[in-house]
């Protein structure tokens, strides 16, 4: 199954419905036996607020690219009103990764 383009419809645990208006790559990982592509994605609900959604489509290694399907058994779905915080924390962990390599 390929991909679909934005917009598309999308329902968390079959309870809260909403869209997805824009979705971002992340990151490609071609695996032994899959390949991942990592997505970041922005999600309206249809009560009207608004998350960030992190996740990931898989396919066999080999396959063609129109056979990756959604893989995010768990997904991190973030209000946009705490995304600010989400990339201070990362960058912050990321500056300490960095000190630490030149340890």
């Amino acid at each position: 199954m390929p991909i679909k383009p934005c917009p598309k419809p999308y329902t968390e645990g079959g309870k809260r419905r909403g869209t997805i208006h824009k979705e971002e790559k992340i990151e490609i990982l071609k695996g032994e036996h899959k390949d991942y592509y990592k997505v970041a994605q922005l999600l309206e609900w249809d009560y009207g607020e608004w998350s960030i959604r992190l996740g990931y489509y898989l396919k066999p290694h080999g396959a063609k690219d129109n056979e990756y399907h959604w893989g995010s058994q768990t997904t991190s779905i973030i209000s946009v009103d705490h995304i600010d915080r989400l990339v201070k924390v990362v960058t912050d962990l990321k500056e300490t990764y960095e000190r630490m390599r030149k340890m």
